[in-house]
Order: C-alpha cells, then sequence, then structure tokens
C-alpha cells in the first residue's frame, strides 16, 4: 500500500492487528459506503495507515487495515473528530 510516506509491504498472510477499537473509542456508528470499506469516526489520535485493526460493535468484531485518514479539528465550536477509512 501507499502511504505519504512512501510504498509499504504487507506479508502475504496479513499483518498482525495493531489496535482494537470499542464502541467507547467510536464517536458513531461504524459506515460502509461500499462492499469491502467502512468508515469510523474516532477521536483525534496519531492513526498509522497500513495498520490493522480490530473494531467490535453491537457484539460483532470486524478487522481491516486502515487505508486513509482525515481530520477534523475545528478551533472555534465546531467538531474534533478522525475518519478512518478501513478496507476489510
Amino acid at each position: 500500500y501507499l502511504t505519504p510516506s512512501g510504498l509499504c509491504m504487507i506479508p502475504q498472510e496479513g499483518p498482525p492487528v495493531s489496535m482494537t477499537l470499542t464502541e467507547e473509542d467510536l464517536l458513531s456508528e461504524p459506515s460502509f459506503p461500499s462492499s469491502g470499506l467502512m468508515v469510523l469516526r474516532t477521536r483525534v489520535i496519531g492513526w498509522m495507515l497500513g495498520k490493522k485493526i480490530s473494531v467490535t460493535w453491537m457484539g460483532l468484531t470486524v478487522e481491516g487495515i486502515v487505508t486513509e485518514r482525515s481530520v477534523n479539528a475545528d478551533n472555534m465550536k465546531g467538531a474534533w473528530q478522525a475518519e478512518l477509512l478501513v478496507e476489510l
């Protein structure tokens, strides 16, 4: 996969789970914009691209790789959150 810092390789069997998120870590319900993709809204933390995560929501656990992230850090009175695009 390609990151801003360059090309990173993933073993054929896949990377190990680096992060585990629970309902308490998410700001809203995960959304699934298309088959094989999930969007997570979380607090602003140093999320790393290419890391495999495990997400549990309403008793369902899903694993995927963080492929993109965006940060909305409005200093006045708006949102302060990150969105992660996860490839399942």
